[in-house]
């Protein structure tokens, strides 16, 4: 499962709305995180890939959202700032805890990669024993997503099975990724372009879980959980010997 879980805010109900509950931002609880372990213990998730969350800001309490959904869930977990090391975001309050994060039921091997460009560039990437996943947040830029599509392209060249997710933005829809994952010999299992955001009226679909063709995706849907301004995508797979 991938969510973009906009920090715990929950799901604003309309654009009007988003404008007047915008303090919201400066101040989550734990209601919005309570309701995705909820909805992942029904799902009996096993990977939980987190956009946007919060590693403990004042916005949160002091309280890191992942670790406390770890805690919750039983499951081990891997996260990182999603900018640059020596990005003057890391310096800044509330963003410099703003992070992506992969949970799992079993531990795996951790590395973090950097684009060359954008604000957000960070790709956190998981190794398992039989395949690696990589979670992104590309930029608001469709030049500087081109880029980063590109960077990733390079970085992943060489994995053998591979799912890769996140929220990438992709406003002009999914022909952004098709040289992408004609690259990397991936696929989208969303074939009918089940549309992720806005939550309360999907329109676009901004999140992707794209895997490798030696890995068969049995079911996926889009998931009917509003703690956000996105939905959450989630999808069976199996690999192939």
């Amino acid at each position: 499962m991938v969510y973009n879980i906009a920090y715990g805010t929950g799901c604003p109900g309309a654009e009007f709305k988003r404008v007047f509950t915008s303090h919201r931002y400066l101040r989550s609880g734990r209601r919005q995180i309570d309701r995705i372990a909820e909805f992942v213990r029904d799902y009996e998730v096993d990977l939980l890939g987190l956009v946007e969350a919060d590693l403990g800001s004042f916005r949160t309490g002091g309280r890191s959202q992942v670790q406390y959904l770890a805690r919750k869930l039983d499951m081990e977990a891997a996260s990182a700032v999603k900018y640059s090391l020596d990005s003057m975001a890391n310096r800044m309050p509330i963003i410099r805890h703003q992070a992506n994060a992969l949970l799992s039921a079993t531990p795996g091997t951790v590395r973090t990669h950097y684009m060359s460009a954008g604000f957000k560039r960070m790709a956190l990437e998981v190794e398992f024993p039989d395949f690696n996943v990589v979670l992104v947040h590309l930029a608001l830029s469709r030049q500087v997503r081109i880029q980063q599509l590109n960077d990733l392209t390079e970085l992943l060249a060489d994995r053998k099975r591979l799912i890769i997710g996140g929220d990438f933005n992709t406003f002009a829809g999914e022909k952004e990724v098709a040289r992408f994952k004609r690259r990397l010999h991936l696929y989208n299992p969303n074939i009918r372009k089940e549309a992720t955001y806005p939550a309360w009226r999907p329109l676009k679909q901004l999140d992707y879980l794209l895997f490798s063709d030696n890995i068969v995706v049995t079911d996926f849907q889009v998931g009917n959980l509003q703690a956000s301004d996105h939905l959450p995508i989630l999808a069976d797979f199996e690999l192939i010997p």
